[in-house]
């Protein structure tokens, strides 16, 4: 009798998630470790989250200048996940509009020239929601400039041909997503954003 050959499994897709503290986790679970559940075994999904980082190089904390940084590199992923701009809004790291666009593109580029090709979604970082929270504390984050970083998101995007996952509109009217410091996503708001990013990952 013949006998058929195995099927090859099906390869598994790697996908980084780069970003600050709303990647990595504070006080809460990361998104990460739900967008791995929802994805399920095809994928790997790597946390490569660094807390209070900035995608500006000229911010206070670069993720540039990390080892999460290189680390992620070094994957070479199929997907990458970008969520930044909630510290890049700092008041000591904040440079204007055209800095954030040139040094966001900046990083950006790093991930699209890898030699795994990778699709890169860009996210605009959770709403701030300091407004509602008596007694919050603000990590210096400045809601007005909120604007030019998620405008700058959407150009690039526009500019690249990438998709973004606009996790500012999704998370704005739902302050029961945060911590109390009205900054950092709750697991409640770790799953919805995951969830989000998950429908873009499976396009």
């Amino acid at each position: 009798e013949e006998t058929s050959a195995p099927a090859e499994p099906a390869p598994v897709i790697s996908v980084a998630c780069v970003g600050d503290s709303n990647t990595e986790g504070y006080g809460a679970t990361g998104y990460p470790s739900f967008l791995a559940e929802r994805l399920g075994d095809g994928y790997i999904v790597d946390n490569y989250g660094v807390s209070g980082t900035t995608a500006m190089a000229s911010g206070i904390d670069p993720y540039s200048e990390t080892a999460a940084y290189e680390a992620s590199l070094a994957d070479q992923p199929d997907i990458v996940v970008l969520m930044f701009g909630t510290n890049d809004t700092n008041r000591s790291s904040w440079r204007g509009r055209d800095a954030f666009a040139d040094e966001y593109a900046d990083l950006v580029h790093t991930y699209q020239t890898l030699n795994s090709s990778p699709t890169v979604l860009l996210c605009t970082p959770p709403a701030p929601h300091l407004e509602e929270i008596a007694g919050m504390v603000s990590f210096g984050v400045q809601p007005a400039a909120y604007a030019a970083v998620n405008d700058s998101i959407h150009a690039l995007a526009e500019e690249e041909g990438l998709t973004v996952v606009d996790i500012y509109s999704l998370t704005l009217d739902h302050p029961e997503w945060f911590l109390d410091d009205g900054i950092h996503l709750a697991n409640e708001g770790a799953q919805v954003v995951a969830d989000a990013i998950a429908e873009a990952v499976e396009k």
